[in-house]
């Protein structure tokens, strides 16, 4: 299902989109979201840091943002993988704060005076990035320690 709301209030128009894999309707108009994995379902800590994707979806789906779905408030968050499901339990106060965060980072994104860092996350990530080069890796590599080079 696809969807897609706007952020108001920025100082450069801006929405975010999403395909939702599974939209349901409950018998009494609320929303569930479901996410198919092919691969591992994250922990419950990895789900909160790092999974915001259903979050996201949940702001979508609650501003009537998805093709055919009515605003509704979202009661059920759902990872489905091959072997294994998850439900999410995200009290309704977190994912209107996930929805904020999420405003504060695009207005930030848009201030000219904001640096973009190299990698968001490095202690999350275990490959090189074709960027590498052009940033102040030295600084948060927990490898060697950086060589001036004049």
């Amino acid at each position: 299902v696809p969807g897609r709301r706007a952020v108001p209030g920025l100082a450069h128009p801006f929405a975010v989109t999403a395909r939702a894999d599974r939209v349901d309707l409950t018998e009494d108009g609320r929303v569930a979201i479901y996410d198919y994995k092919s691969g591992r379902i994250p922990t419950e800590a990895e789900a909160a840091a790092f999974h915001l994707q259903l979050p996201l979806e949940a702001a979508i789906a609650a501003a009537g943002g998805f093709a055919g779905v009515p605003a509704g408030e979202v009661t059920h968050l759902e990872l489905l993988g091959l072997n294994a499901r998850k439900e999410l339990a995200i009290p309704l106060e977190t994912l209107a704060e996930t929805w904020a965060r999420f405003v504060g980072l695009i207005a930030r994104y848009q201030n000219e005076a904001t640096a973009y860092p190299a990698r968001l996350r490095p202690q999350r990530i275990s490959f090189a990035s074709d960027y590498d080069h052009l940033s102040r890796r030295g600084e948060w590599d927990d490898g060697d320690p950086p060589e001036e080079e004049w």
